[in-house]
């Protein structure tokens, strides 16, 4: 099978918090924890509510961990005074999407009612449209995360599909424990800030995490096109990665081609078989782990 013809992803430029980015489709920059999209600007964060208060977590402070032609990652870290922390990992494919994927350790304290991860604060969009409705990003309002895409839509336009609703678990040395997805997972939209919201109560152990994955799709398409790449028909699949990036998969998996560091932090993309996957969806299993899909 041929894959796509794909130009490498290239950083232009960067400064002491900032880089710039280019590959055959988009041109886009980090600053400090903000992803710029041409006129569109999107900061994701991470919001818990504890005791009726709300918290917010920024992740600012930078660093390029890989740099190839087939792949720059970029990790954002940040905390809060009570001690929890994000990390936020940017991969910047040679393909039309920018993969996002949010960790949020837990701090000791009283259980977290809600969690917003991602939260995506945003300039230049002015409407969300999803498979449940459409709304105005300078309203209030609540969708239902009916299928596991939105497009938003403004000065650009950006598709977003969700390849991990938000996930929690606690840790031990062998891995995961007591884990499982929030299923009551929404869309909210309130003053151009779009946010995937679950609600818990989730217990706050030290090491607990929350993590959840997305994709940004700077690309101005129809509903039907971004749909066609975040999701499946078939309700007996998932997806984990979009299907441009499986073709990409599809023409490299026999061949001797390097696809990127794993993400050792937490199972990502496929938490429930404990998994450390490769970027482009490469399955690779860690020692004492075990995986239906890898036998």
């Amino acid at each position: 099978m041929n894959g796509p013809m794909l130009a490498p992803v290239k950083i232009v430029s960067r400064g002491d918090a900032s880089l710039e980015l280019s590959n055959a489709t988009w041109s886009a920059s980090l600053d400090g924890g903000v992803l710029r999209l041409g006129r569109a600007s999107i900061e994701p964060r991470a919001i818990i509510v504890q005791s009726g208060r709300e918290i917010s977590i920024a992740a600012e402070a930078t660093e390029v961990v890989t740099e190839d032609d087939a792949l720059v990652r970029v990790i954002t870290t940040g905390s809060s005074p009570e001690g929890h922390r994000l990390r936020c990992t940017f991969d910047f494919h040679q393909t039309e999407h920018i993969h996002l994927y949010v960790r949020l350790e837990l701090a000791e304290g009283a259980a977290v009612d809600a969690v917003e991860l991602p939260q995506l604060r945003v300039e230049g969009l002015r409407q969300l449209e999803s498979a449940a409705g459409t709304v105005a990003l300078d309203g209030d309002g609540a969708l239902p995360l009916s299928e596991s895409w939105l497009q938003l839509r403004g000065e650009e336009v950006v598709g977003v599909g969700m390849t991990k609703l938000p996930w929690y678990a606690r840790w031990n040395d062998i891995g995961a424990t007591g884990y499982f997805s929030l299923g009551n997972t929404r869309l909210h939209v309130s003053d151009s800030v779009v946010s995937f919201r679950g609600d818990g109560p989730l217990e706050a152990v030290p090491g607990s995490t929350i993590e959840a994955s997305i994709f940004f799709r700077p690309v101005d398409e129809s509903v039907e096109d971004l749909r066609y790449q975040a999701t499946h028909d078939d309700p007996q699949e998932n997806l984990y990665i979009p299907q441009v990036e499986w073709e990409q998969f599809l023409s490299r998996q026999s061949e001797d081609i390097w696809l990127g560091p794993p993400i050792f932090g937490g199972c990502i993309n496929r938490p429930a078989d404990q998994l450390i996957p490769r970027t482009l969806g490469m399955d690779i299993l860690h020692r004492r782990r075990f995986s239906w899909n890898n036998e």
